[in-house]
């Protein structure tokens, strides 16, 4: 009897230590965001022979935006995929004055595209959201389309969001579990790995 009110006594210690483990805000990058301004479609994306960075040219030959980033692509209805030069893998989308639309914390490119189709189709912000790593402090939290927190990172890995709006997650003391869009639990962390989250999943959708 004793081990059983000690095992229960654990186990509720341990969900209140996992709803509560959110990184230090301090941990998160400040990034300002502006509006799209111009197509851009003018500017041709360059890289610098000499630095290996990535600018911006104009019709003329000169520089519209100084090389300055590790990679880029051309302008598309106003918005240039850039990735920032420093170890990180920071990408994100800048306007034609060189301006963050999308705040540069996606860990690739592809994240950034949907990101910008999101946009495109005229998705509320926070409606689809990219599973991503704050490399300051290591932690999963949650983007939305334009960069920003919508989940402040506070898991030690995460998986993205299903077609029902789920997505598995791992605390920082290692348990599995899973959280809905609002980053409640719908599947409590007390899993020892997301394939077991995984069934539990399925068998949640199999009674709905």
């Amino acid at each position: 009897m004793k081990t059983n009110i000690f095992l229960t006594a654990l186990l509720m210690l341990m969900l209140v230590s996992c709803n509560n483990s959110y990184a230090p805000l301090a941990d998160v990058e400040k990034f300002e965001r502006y509006d799209v301004v111009g197509s851009g479609e003018e500017l041709i994306c360059k890289e610098e022979k000499l630095t290996r960075m990535y600018g911006f040219l104009n019709p003329d030959g000169t520089w519209a935006i100084e090389p300055q980033y590790k990679d880029a692509s051309n302008f598309h209805n106003g918005i240039a995929i850039v990735q920032m030069w420093n170890t990180a893998p920071h990408w994100g989308g800048i306007n034609t004055e060189n301006k963050w639309v999308i705040c540069p914390r996606f860990r690739n490119s592809s994240d950034v595209r949907g990101a910008i189709d999101s946009i495109e189709k005229g998705r509320a912000q926070g409606v689809e959201l990219w599973a991503t790593e704050n490399p300051l402090s290591g932690t999963y939290g949650y983007l939305d389309h334009y960069g920003e927190w919508a989940l402040f990172p506070r898991f030690k890995s995460a998986y993205q969001f299903d077609q029902y709006g789920r997505a598995i997650v791992e605390t920082l003391v290692g348990m599995w579990g899973a959280i809905n869009k609002r980053g409640e639990y719908i599947i409590q962390p007390i899993f020892n790995n997301s394939s077991d989250v995984r069934y539990a999943l399925d068998r949640l959708q199999e009674v709905l």
